[in-house]
């Protein structure tokens, strides 16, 4: 690739209604060029057993599949190249970051 188009991330925190942990840290949408936005992104913590590892991570937009296949998911969208998958994460992560922040809470810990 040989340039990356301008990235816009916005990130709405989720907190458990019922007030408990929760794996779901945040939503998110991505606009890139201006012109074009993914909604349906996730920020999840790792679960616990992960090398004790709860950092954030993304995950893309997906659907269920019918019939025989709903045990499957199925990406909706997603990067298709390694640089654009990394520029993604890394504006889709300081948005969830400057969130966190704006709240008073710790990204580590989610307190």
């Amino acid at each position: 690739m040989d340039t990356m188009p301008k990235l816009e991330a916005r990130v709405r925190l989720y907190d458990d209604p019922r007030g408990g942990p929760t794996q779901l840290l945040a939503f998110a949408e991505l606009t890139s060029a201006d012109a074009f936005v993914i909604n349906g992104i996730r920020v999840l913590a790792k679960r616990e057993g992960h090398a004790g590892d709860r950092a954030p991570f993304v995950v893309w937009p997906a659907e269920r599949g019918i019939g025989r296949d709903m045990d499957r998911w199925y990406d909706l969208a997603h990067p298709i190249h390694h640089a654009a998958r990394e520029a993604a994460l890394r504006s889709i992560l300081a948005a969830y970051e400057k969130a966190m922040k704006q709240q008073g809470r710790n990204v580590e810990n989610r307190t």
